[in-house]
């Protein structure tokens, strides 16, 4: 009995982990992925990966035949666990990056929705109208949706702050529970979301720090493909008639 709860709990937290990162909305259309998919594709990784490494001990090396399958069973077991977490919370970053415009709007709104007197979840519930990207969208809806059914505003919070692996939402998510408790204190609200500027500032100067270093690479790598074409055609062509001796 123990055994199956403590089972049923890994894959909890394993659903969860895809929840929070986005796994769901970014990889499923908003659906549920469950543990047991996950742990399947997991282990479809880590069986390719170990029958590559297996074949190419095989070929490439005289190695005992017990530890070439030791060491392609380790290392598809590694590559199938950490690539498939790589690939999700990687995806989670990016998917945060794109929602920093839409937590900002988020912030605003709710700073001016609350000083008009509104009740908090009103002011919450109206932020779904600034909001642009699927995911954030939808988790507010979602939890306009548990507020109305269950009237239980800690509940509808906790289950938002579980969809998202943010620091800016987590935040939000405390100043949610702080305005619950203390009224119309707003000080969290309008610091974050002069914070929130200031983060917005310093990722379109990264973003147009990397376009610069792209584009300097390309020409680069023009300039470096038209040298070895040029000497290529000179070498080929016999012709070193504008070499001085």
């Amino acid at each position: 009995m123990n055994k199956h709860v403590e089972k049923n709990q890994w894959k909890i937290k394993i659903e969860q982990f895809l929840a929070r990162n986005g796994a769901n909305y970014m990889y499923n259309s908003g659906k549920q992925i469950s543990a047991d998919v996950y742990i399947q594709i997991c282990m479809m990784i880590a069986l390719c990966i170990a029958a590559c490494i297996f074949l190419s001990l095989y070929i490439y090396t005289n190695i005992n035949i017990f530890i070439k399958f030791m060491l392609s069973a380790f290392g598809g077991m590694i590559v199938g666990i950490f690539i498939p977490q790589w690939v999700v919370t990687y995806g989670n970053k990016q998917s945060n990056n794109e929602m920093l415009d839409d937590i900002a709007k988020i912030y605003r709104e709710l700073f001016l929705q609350l000083d008009a007197g509104v009740f908090i979840t009103e002011a919450f519930a109206e932020c779904r109208q600034v909001v642009k990207i699927g995911r954030l969208k939808t988790a507010i809806t979602e939890f306009n949706g548990t507020v109305r059914i269950t009237a239980d505003m800690d509940a509808a919070i906790d289950e938002f702050e579980m969809k998202f692996n943010n620091f800016y939402i987590t935040i939000l998510c405390m100043a949610l529970r702080q305005l619950q408790k203390n009224g119309r204190n707003l000080t969290i609200i309008r610091d974050m979301e002069k914070q929130m500027k200031n983060v917005q500032q310093q990722l379109r100067l990264q973003e147009t720090e990397k376009l610069e270093m792209k584009s300097m690479l390309i020409q680069f790598f023009v300039l470096i493909m038209t040298v070895i074409i040029m000497t290529l055609f000179i070498f080929l062509s016999g012709d070193f008639s504008f070499i001085n001796i």
